[in-house]
């Protein structure tokens, strides 16, 4: 196992090691070494970089020399990730938090990025060119309200 105190692996290790068994030298889970071998858009956040590496087909085989230095550095890195000082999430809407959708908005998106509140904008229909029935009926409900 590496660790901060022994930096160096043990000897009579090949050349190249799989995925499993460089995880079980360093000591790192191998879901995470598996990880970092995504592409950089689909791979997690918290997954590293992927360490010095040959492919041959669908095998990847990690050079064993380049192990130790790899590992080093995401000592380093997550030491000056936790030097620096943490951002407070800046709070969002329950609509921003969502993400965007491809097409028309719905009425309820159009609503909440107006400001909300305010009265209700009658919607017209393609076909005859008049108000819809559901905005006749909400314009027939804030009268009656109005004179309630």
């Amino acid at each position: 196992m590496l660790t901060d105190q022994t930096s160096e692996l043990p000897k009579g290790l090949p050349l190249f090691l799989t995925i499993a068994k460089a995880a079980e030298v360093i000591g790192l889970p191998q879901s995470l070494i598996e990880k970092s071998f995504m592409t950089p858009a689909k791979r997690p956040s918290y997954a590293p970089p992927p360490p010095p590496h040959y492919r041959s087909g669908r095998s990847i085989y990690i050079l064993t020399e380049e192990l130790s230095a790899w590992a080093r550095s995401l000592v380093e890195s997550n030491k000056a990730q936790d030097a620096q000082p943490q951002q407070q999430p800046q709070q969002t809407t329950v609509l921003e938090a969502l993400p965007k959708k491809r097409g028309r908005p719905t009425n309820a998106e159009l609503h909440a990025r107006e400001g909300g509140g305010g009265t209700i904008q009658p919607q017209m229909s393609a076909k005859r060119g008049r108000p819809t029935n559901r905005a006749r009926t909400a314009t027939a409900v804030q009268a009656l309200e109005a004179v309630a």
